[in-house]
């Protein structure tokens, strides 16, 4: 089965964006992605922090193998799994698939999981979203040419009670610059010390970054909390995600239909597991705290 990602001013992105349905004009150009087949692997009982690093293969620790035409797996329920596991931990699976390009330019591949995750292509390690954490998404643009490339995708899960994998590709444009835009906010400006309600003086940031979009035709952002390490980290985790949807909460109010239409969404709380710089001082916790809107045209 194949999928295809087709440049951006043609479809609505999804996580794989399909095969074109019959009567597309064949003279659009696409990349493509083979299934993904490969080992189910069983961890070792008791694995908390299990990575790709970890991993040492045996003839026993195989216990299945897998298909998938496409790694379109959202944040579920152990309970729902993934097709063809019945584990609901302790498992891993390394998939490898091929990717076709036909159009020479700039793409982005997206890797989101929870627990960890890497993609690689052409055997070059271009996205590092491995470790146990809750869902997570990490991004890499690369510069291709046509041709048919190696992809292999790592992923394991070693909590209760959710998991998800999701590999996105998109094509930019053969002109496009090859790094997404990215947009940083204080968290002091938008909200008060430990609060996810907005403050009336987030409005002027709020309003920039609304104007911002709006030029965008089409894309995806995401917005992302971060806090510092002050207090629990599972409060932190919750603080940092409602102060992602705040933001987007105050943009869906804001935002004219038409440019709303064109985007997609997604909120995520990364707490404070992201740090741009040690928390060890008042002016490096301030920087820690912030909220990252980042657009994938």
């Amino acid at each position: 089965m194949i999928f295809r990602c087709l440049p951006l001013s043609t479809l609505l992105v999804l996580l794989i964006v399909f095969q074109a349905p019959a009567g597309l004009s064949t003279g659009l150009q696409a990349q493509q992605f083979r299934a993904f087949t490969g080992d189910l692997v069983g961890l070792p009982e008791f694995t908390t922090r299990f990575t790709y690093d970890d991993w040492v293969q045996t003839p026993d620790s195989v216990i299945g193998q897998l298909v998938f035409p496409a790694l379109d797996f959202l944040p579920r329920d152990t309970k729902q799994n993934f097709p063809g596991v019945t584990r609901p931990d302790r498992f891993a699976f390394l998939l490898d698939s091929k990717l076709t390009i036909d159009t020479a330019g700039c793409y982005v591949f997206s890797l989101a999981s929870d627990d960890g995750s890497r993609l690689w292509l052409n055997d070059a390690l271009i996205i590092d979203n491995d470790t146990p954490h809750q869902w997570k998404v990490v991004r890499d643009t690369q510069q291709l040419t046509p041709g048919v490339f190696p992809v292999r995708v790592w992923y394991f899960n070693a909590y209760i009670p959710l998991m998800g994998l999701a590999l996105k590709c998109k094509y930019l444009g053969p002109e496009a610059n090859c790094a997404p835009t990215q947009l940083t906010l204080s968290a002091s400006a938008l909200f008060a010390f430990g609060r996810s309600d907005l403050q009336a003086a987030a409005s002027p940031s709020l309003d920039s970054l609304a104007a911002q979009l709006a030029t965008f035709p089409s894309g995806k952002v995401t917005i992302t909390g971060h806090t510092d390490n002050r207090g629990d980290e599972a409060f932190n985790d919750r603080l940092s995600l409602r102060r992602a949807e705040a933001v987007l909460a105050y943009l869906e109010s804001n935002l004219p239909a038409p440019v709303l239409g064109q985007l997609e969404f997604l909120t995520v709380g990364a707490g404070q597991r992201e740090p741009v710089t040690d928390n060890d001082t008042p002016e490096g916790q301030a920087a820690n705290r912030r909220v990252v809107v980042l657009v994938e045209r």
